[in-house]
């Protein structure tokens, strides 16, 4: 469970960061796997893997969006009060 509050913070402090510069943040569902039942444990693991791969991916595209935005407000802003750290 530590590591669940840890993974929460940082995300609280991400969401706090893009509000505190004007940003609106927007949660969208993650589809569930097509099928709810599998032939072997196999199976099951496959279709988790390939839902994670999917959550990675969209991770990855986001963050690397965030982070030129972040990059471009702070070179017009930089000033340290609107700065916070996103990983303490």
């Amino acid at each position: 469970m530590d590591q669940v509050k840890e993974e929460e913070e940082h995300a609280l402090k991400l969401i706090n960061y893009v509000n505190q510069r004007g940003g609106r943040v927007c949660f969208e569902l993650i589809e569930s796997p097509a099928s709810q039942e599998w032939s072997s444990p196999i199976c099951v693991f496959k279709d988790a893997l390939k839902l994670e791969d999917k959550v990675t991916e969209v991770c990855k595209f986001f963050s690397v969006r965030l982070a030129s935005r972040v990059l471009r407000a702070d070179q017009e802003d930089s000033s340290e009060n609107n700065k916070i750290a996103l990983y303490s």
